[in-house]
């Protein structure tokens, strides 16, 4: 027991200590864990504006094995529906973290809008869970929000940027832990129907600024590969992209030089229109 959490302390110090309170799905995180300017339900789950301009129901769910590491997984599951023509989408993010020793649970309700064809913005509420076995530090629930906007510069450029818990709440009134606040600043390219470019530069509390980078290469339309690095600490990673209609499966892996691969798988789902 005490070999297994030193491990998950290690494990999560290496992460930064931001690390367990952002979900990356397999898509985003085959590129790095880039995209805040990119709209597509599945960037959603970290910039809600990305949900802005969907016209669908869409569903998805994962599981991010952390270093191979049980202590250190994420699930999630996600969901999007559009309220009807120019009047937003609402959505749901679910994702947990840890494990029967520590463990924290996001919930988030969330909204976007599209306002005109460039620009879009959204908003979400969510209520934090942490959770541990020793009795020393109990538990505690935190509610904070987060959101962003994207814009689209034109055919070529997009321009994103996401912000979470900006007013700093506190998670423990005993201990006056707070949570970490971030702010994401990115851009995508797409100089063809083939190639994106993606780039974010994100400042998390307590931890210095980081870059995450990666691209996607589309071979029709039902296949494509990813691949990116992320500063803070370096890691490389890739990944790959197949779409069966409307039936979307993305994997990924990431690999850290100290503590190994990180495998991940995003399935996600979009409803047809009747």
């Amino acid at each position: 027991m005490k070999k297994t959490f030193l491990i998950f302390v290690m494990a999560v110090c290496a992460l930064g200590v931001n690390a367990q309170y952002h979900t990356f799905n397999a898509s985003l995180a085959g590129m790095g864990g880039s995209g805040v300017a990119i709209d597509e339900f599945q960037a959603g789950m970290n910039n809600q504006a990305a949900w802005g301009g969907l016209d669908k129901i869409h569903v998805g769910l994962g599981y991010n094995s952390r270093f191979m590491l049980k202590e250190l997984s994420d699930r999630y599951l996600s969901f999007a529906m559009p309220l009807g023509k120019e009047k937003g989408v609402i959505g749901l993010n679910l994702s947990q973290f840890g494990y029967s020793q520590f463990n924290i649970t996001k919930a988030g309700v969330g909204f976007a809008r599209r306002f005109g064809p460039d620009f879009s913005v959204g908003l979400q509420f969510d209520a934090i869970h942490a959770g541990t076995a020793d009795e020393m530090y109990g538990s505690a629930t935190a509610f904070t929000f987060e959101g962003g906007f994207q814009y689209r510069l034109n055919d070529k450029i997009s321009l994103g940027s996401a912000i979470f818990n900006p007013v700093q709440v506190e998670l423990n009134e005993n201990t006056g832990e707070q949570l970490p606040a971030s702010i994401s600043l990115g851009m995508t390219f797409t100089p063809d129907k083939v190639l994106m470019l993606s780039a974010d530069v994100v400042k998390e509390q307590y931890e210095p600024a980081s870059l995450r980078a990666g691209f996607r290469y589309s071979m029709g339309e039902t296949f494509c590969l990813r691949a990116g690095f992320s500063t803070g600490p370096f890691i490389v990673s890739g990944g790959a992209g197949i779409k069966f209609n409307t039936l979307m499966i993305d994997i990924s892996t990431a690999y850290h030089q100290v503590l190994g691969i990180s495998p991940a798988i995003t399935i996600s789902y979009a409803f047809e229109k009747k």
